[in-house]
């Protein structure tokens, strides 16, 4: 296994930047149980999505043959906690790092676009990369 850290690409520890929906994801399901059972706070909100930047610091570690990012929190955020106990905080996957993650497909998109001759990105898309729609980011 191999682990990746999407707060520091380049190794060591980095922040995370959750972005999470202020709406139960499909209600009644066992998956929604177990993302509720993680521990994040989901407030009432306007806004489709919130964002908590910096909540979480994260680094990759070796444990019992297996390659981890190893997930801590910061300033106040609540520490998540395993659903199952061999899942970790898999079923936080998803949003643990989605500010990240979507900060680096506009910055390659971007340089994709810079190198590629004569093509550029529609403003549009560039817009749309910039933020999740309805997000309190």
């Amino acid at each position: 296994m191999l682990c990746t850290n999407p707060g520091a690409l380049g190794g060591g520890e980095g922040l995370l930047d959750p972005v999470v929906p202020t709406a139960p994801y499909a209600p009644g399901t066992t998956i929604a149980a177990s993302i509720d059972a993680l521990g994040f706070p989901r407030p009432a909100a306007s806004t489709t999505w919130l964002a908590y930047p910096g909540a979480y610091s994260a680094r990759c570690s070796s444990e019992g043959g297996a390659d981890v990012l190893l997930v801590a929190p910061r300033a106040g955020a609540p520490a998540l906690g395993p659903t199952l106990p061999t899942w970790g905080l898999h079923t936080a996957d998803g949003n643990i790092a989605l500010g990240n993650l979507e900060r680096l497909v506009h910055r390659q998109a971007a340089a994709y676009a810079r190198r590629a001759r004569g093509l550029s990105l529609h403003p549009s898309l560039i817009a749309g990369m910039g933020g999740l729609r309805g997000c309190a980011c």
